[in-house]
């Protein structure tokens, strides 16, 4: 996984957005500071396997439960 400043979006296949409506929205809602990504580039230097990478997200997830949750609920929302 690469995170320079050149690949900060989010990239998914156009038939699953259209048939996501609300992965649209939360990838259109979702931003991290950049102390966020260096964060995690930092992290990653050690082992950036898809375990490694799955800890960090969870790790994140878990200190910013109420971010997490609000943009989940508003990308619901904005589907409905």
């Amino acid at each position: 996984m690469a995170t320079g400043s050149w690949n900060w979006e989010i990239a998914a296949n156009r038939d699953f957005l259209a048939a996501n409506p609300a992965v649209v929205h939360l990838a259109e809602t979702v931003s991290w500071p950049i102390e966020q990504w260096s964060n995690w580039e930092v992290k990653m230097r050690d082992s950036n396997t898809d375990r490694a990478i799955k800890a960090i997200a969870e790790e994140w997830m878990e200190n910013n439960e109420d971010q997490y949750n609000a943009w989940v609920e508003a990308a619901r929302d904005a589907a409905k």
